[in-house]
């Protein structure tokens, strides 16, 4: 699956979906606060598995809420603001 050029890419919320061979690219809305909602993937108490996917030239790849716990496996980053905000205790230094 392909998400590009939107606010942003896939919301998940209760969710333990697989996503595999994926492009997130280009999510970068420029209005104030973007920055939360131009995202690849924004995960809400979801546990899904992400594989073989790319993010790229997004404000943020993937944002994980404290809720979440994703697998996260063979992804590939490029020119994102930011790849990972990772809000779980001790993950986001």
């Amino acid at each position: 699956s392909r998400f590009e050029n939107n606010t942003s890419g896939l919301y998940l919320e209760n969710s333990s979906s697989q996503i595999t061979n994926s492009t997130f690219c280009d999510h970068q809305w420029s209005q104030p606060f973007s920055y939360f909602i131009s995202t690849g993937i924004w995960l809400v108490s979801s546990n899904p598995t992400i594989d073989i996917s790319t993010f790229s030239n997004n404000k943020l790849g993937i944002y994980i809420d404290p809720a979440s716990l994703p697998t996260l496996l063979n992804l590939v980053f490029s020119d994102n603001d930011k790849d990972i905000e990772d809000l779980r205790v001790g993950e986001n230094p």
